[in-house]
């Protein structure tokens, strides 16, 4: 696989698949001599332009001065015939190899270093059918989670923060994470570990008039996010309902107006 970069900043990626194809197509296409002289006894194989001994299709593409000059003037970009890829990524190239591996190596590093902090953020957030926004929480975990298991920390703690602020009605549980929709959804068929978990924390949902769990987009949640933040940075856990910190304050309200507009 080659790739070319253009000035723009696009990059445009050329199937190795393709230019094999083409070069079998030349073989049995391009009139070449060595190709006619293979057929017809005693045909000169040499090369009626530049006088080379032997016409190949590639000779005709590459060396051949006269046919560069053509494939110049026809578009065809000089660097793909002479190889001089100057603005391209050569990948056989062994110090680009390591520079490559170098970095890859560096990145797993950092990966390591923040997953040795062993602590799981999170947030929650409850809003009336307007949108208004009614209590949000957060804490952190000095444990390292996994995926599924940070999943169904975050519901429990939703869950307790809704029977915290008094609710009693129809409640609509939302997660940007299928995964756990679906667990929660279909908690009958589900006999995993985590699934078990969900089916004890699902028991609470009793305290609700009635319950559903939806998927749902939240790219705009900046407060959810701050707050899985500040959780981790500060190591606590954090509950407020509409009287809202100094430092929370103006993120609530571009949130607001943020999800008004979804």
């Amino acid at each position: 696989m080659a790739s070319f970069h253009k000035s723009l900043g696009y990059y445009i990626s050329k199937s190795a698949y393709s230019w094999l194809l083409l070069k079998q197509m030349g073989n049995e296409i391009l009139p070449t001599n060595v190709k006619i002289a293979s057929v017809r006894r005693g045909f000169d194989q040499a090369c009626p332009r530049c006088g080379t001994e032997f016409e190949t299709h590639l000779h005709a593409l590459k060396d051949c001065l006269t046919s560069r000059a053509t494939h110049m003037i026809g578009s065809l970009e000089g660097n793909l015939i002479s190889k001089e890829y100057d603005r391209g990524i050569n990948w056989g190239k062994e110090e680009e190899a390591k520079v490559i591996w170098e970095r890859a190596r560096m990145l797993s590093k950092e990966f390591r270093i923040h997953n040795l902090l062993k602590v799981t953020g999170y947030g929650v957030i409850v809003r009336d059918h307007d949108g208004f926004i009614l209590g949000r929480g957060g804490g952190f975990k000095d444990v390292q989670l996994s995926v599924e298991e940070a999943e169904c920390y975050a519901f429990d703690e939703s869950i307790k923060l809704a029977c915290r602020l008094n609710i009693k009605g129809d409640m609509i549980f939302e997660s940007d994470i299928a995964g756990l929709v679906n667990k929660i959804n279909g908690q009958q068929r589900d006999l995993t570990i985590i699934g078990a978990r969900i089916k004890g924390n699902v028991k609470a949902l009793d305290n609700f008039k009635s319950t559903i769990c939806v998927w749902t987009s939240r790219n705009c949640n900046s407060v959810a996010d701050f707050i899985c933040k500040k959780m981790c940075a500060d190591a606590c856990n954090w509950f407020f309902d509409m009287d809202y910190l100094t430092d929370i304050d103006n993120v609530v309200i571009c949130d607001t107006i943020e999800s008004t507009l979804l």
